[in-house]
C-alpha cells in the first residue's frame, strides 16, 4: 500500500472529526440555535481557553480516582482469577455473586458507598474498582483456563510445581485475554469515577457536569463531556500500547511477526 494511502487511513478519524465540527459550527450559525441548547464548537474552545487550568485540574482529579480504582481491580481480580482457576468448587460458589455485582446498576450502589466511605476520593476509587472488576476477573479466568492441554500435561509429567505451571504455561496464554479485559475496564473505570463524583463531590469531571447542568452552562457541560472522553480514550490507548510492547517482548529474538 502506498505511503500516502496508509497515512490517509490513519488520519481518517481526524478528518471525520474536523468535518463533524465544521458541520456543527455551521448548523448552529445557520439555524441560530440558542447557546443554552447547543453552543458552537468555537464557543466551547473559547470557554476552555479562558480557564484551561480549571478543566485540567478536574481531569487530573478524575484520572487519579480512575487509575487507582483500576489498579485495585487488577490486583484483586487477578488473585481471584488464579484462585478460581485452581478450584472448581470456588468458581461455582463465587461466580453467581460476580454476575450479581455486574448486573447491579452502579448508580444504585454509589450513594451507599458515599454513606459508608464519606465524600472524599475513597468512594470514587471504590466505585471505579467495582465497575472495572468484573471484566478483568472473567477474562483473566478464561485466559488461565485456555492453556494448552498438552503443555499442561507436559508440566505435570515433569513434576513441575503449580507456580511454574502458572508462570510458564497459564499466564502466557492468559495475557491476550488480560489485555482485552483491560481495554474494556480502563474506560469504564473512568465512568465509575465520574458517577461517584456526580453523586457526591465538589471536584472532578462528574462535579463539572452536574454543576454545568444546574446553571445551564452547556459550554462547560461540553467541556466536561470532552474531558471525560479524552481521559477514557487516553487510558484505552495506554493499554493498547502496553499490549503491543508486551506481545513484542514475548517474541523470540530474531523473529518477525507474520
Amino acid at each position: 500500500m502506498p505511503l500516502v494511502s496508509r497515512w490517509a487511513l490513519r488520519l481518517a478519524p481526524v478528518w471525520g472529526l474536523v468535518l463533524l465540527l465544521l458541520a456543527w459550527e455551521s448548523a448552529v450559525a445557520v439555524a441560530q440555535i440558542p447557546r443554552f441548547l447547543l453552543p458552537a464548537p468555537s464557543r466551547v474552545v473559547a470557554k476552555l481557553a479562558a480557564n484551561p487550568g480549571y478543566l485540567a485540574a478536574q481531569v487530573g482529579q478524575t484520572a487519579i480516582e480512575a487509575v487507582v480504582g483500576l489498579a485495585i481491580a487488577i490486583v484483586v481480580a487477578s488473585i481471584l482469577a488464579v484462585i478460581i482457576t485452581r478450584s472448581a468448587l470456588l468458581e461455582r460458589v463465587v461466580y453467581p455473586y460476580l454476575v450479581l455485582i455486574q448486573v447491579t446498576p452502579i448508580v444504585a450502589v454509589a450513594p451507599l458507598l458515599i454513606i459508608w466511605l464519606g465524600s472524599g476520593t475513597e468512594p470514587k476509587i471504590a466505585i471505579a474498582a467495582l465497575i472495572a472488576f468484573f471484566p478483568i476477573v472473567v477474562n483473566v479466568t478464561a485466559g488461565l483456563k485456555s492453556a494448552d492441554g498438552a503443555a499442561l500435561e507436559l508440566m505435570r509429567s515433569l513434576a513441575a510445581s503449580e507456580r511454574h505451571t502458572f508462570g510458564l504455561v497459564r499466564i502466557p496464554y492468559a495475557m491476550p485475554f488480560a489485555f482485552a479485559s483491560l481495554r474494556i475496564a480502563a474506560p469504564v473505570a473512568v465512568v465509575g469515577a465520574i458517577v461517584g463524583e456526580m453523586v457526591g463531590s465538589d471536584k472532578g469531571l462528574g462535579f463539572v457536569i452536574i454543576r454545568a447542568k444546574g446553571i445551564l452552562d452547556t459550554e462547560l457541560l461540553f467541556l466536561g463531556i470532552f474531558g471525560s472522553a479524552v481521559l477514557g480514550i487516553g487510558l484505552f490507548l495506554a493499554f493498547v500500547l502496553l499490549e503491543r510492547y508486551a506481545m513484542r517482548s514475548r517474541r523470540p529474538t530474531g523473529t518477525r511477526p507474520a
